[in-house]
């Protein structure tokens, strides 16, 4: 089985350097345009047996962009962003007001300290959603969610506390994993992969 990780296309908060976590900040034009073209990438595959979406309005957007709004999905609130307590806030007024605690924090995808959410609380999140997709017994899922969720999954895959890893995750690249039942592992396919189309 194959599970396809779409981050949203880019967000009003991308653009603007502001903090996200759970708000609902809608996509730029920029964010749909990448959104039609990576969902023009994955009209050509094989389609998917079932479709999962974060259910803030990012992610949400960039589904109906992508796929269309008549496509069937499942909205998953597993899926979500870390939760950073910091939604609309500018990065450089949290650096300002917190220092290294709040730069730190954003390293370690950890904001437990600030009331929000930690890397066990998002990492039990995201085995209750591997779970679900295995129980699923399907050969083809895509979820449509956010980088702080791509970088967790690798992490959960490869072994690696997500403290650890810092890996870029674009708008809109598609990150692929693959189940193999027989020996109940997950391995990495691809990561951060922007489509050219021609």
């Amino acid at each position: 089985m194959k599970l396809y990780l779409i981050r949203h296309g880019q967000s009003v908060a991308n653009r603007d350097h502001i903090s996200a976590g759970w708000g609902e900040f809608p996509l730029t034009e920029l964010g749909r345009e990448q959104a039609r073209r990576v969902g023009e990438y994955l009209r050509r595959m094989k389609p998917f047996d079932k479709i999962y979406v974060s259910d803030l309005v990012r992610t949400r957007q960039t589904f109906e962009c992508a796929f269309g709004p008549e496509t069937e999905h499942v909205l998953c609130p597993l899926i979500r962003e870390v939760h950073a307590p910091f939604a609309g806030r500018s990065f450089a007024e949290l650096v300002e007001e917190y220092g290294p605690d709040y730069q730190a924090a954003m390293r370690r995808m950890d904001y437990s300290a600030f009331g929000g959410e930690g890397p066990q609380e998002l990492a039990a999140r995201l085995l209750a959603f591997r779970d679900q997709v295995v129980a699923d017994n399907l050969e083809r899922v895509a979820a449509v969610c956010h980088a702080g969720v791509i970088r967790a999954f690798l992490a959960l895959t490869v072994g690696v506390p997500s403290t650890e890893l810092r890996p870029f995750t674009d708008n809109c690249s598609i990150s692929v994993f693959e189940y193999d039942r027989n020996e109940n592992t997950w391995r990495l396919r691809h990561y951060n992969w922007i489509p050219e189309l021609e």
